[in-house]
């Protein structure tokens, strides 16, 4: 995100510029086979994923998300999880820069802490 509105403020303005955040997050399955797949999913569904997989989430500084992998019979899954923790770092890259403001996507995909971490003031 940093390096993103870095890039477009050598070109647009910052009164010009939005920057999206997401409210789902991809997990990301390879299979045996090596094959990779991904499935998107909003916040809330992600939580509920997590839970029901026991799956151990560690905070990854470099990509400001947290991280979980579950090993199955079926392969390997992987999760960069969107939420508000992740929000509230790239609310705080955009409050930095001044920028115009936030655009969220999608409506309906995320949970009631997410709109805690986005609020502009």
């Amino acid at each position: 995100v940093k390096n993103g509105i870095s890039g477009m403020l050598e070109d647009v303005p910052k009164e010009k510029l939005i920057n999206a955040v997401p409210f789902y997050t991809r997990l990301w399955i390879e299979a045996g086979d090596g094959s990779i797949t991904s499935k998107a999913m909003g916040i809330a569904d992600a939580k509920k994923w997590i839970d029901n997989n026991q799956v151990e989430l560690t905070w990854q500084a470099d990509t400001a998300q947290y991280y979980g992998e579950k090993q199955t019979n079926d392969g390997a899954w992987f999760l960069w999880m969107e939420e508000e923790r992740s929000l509230k770092e790239k609310m705080n890259v955009v409050r930095q820069n001044d920028l115009a403001g936030v655009a969220c996507w999608k409506l309906g995909f995320e949970d009631s802490a997410a709109w805690d971490s986005i609020q502009w003031n």
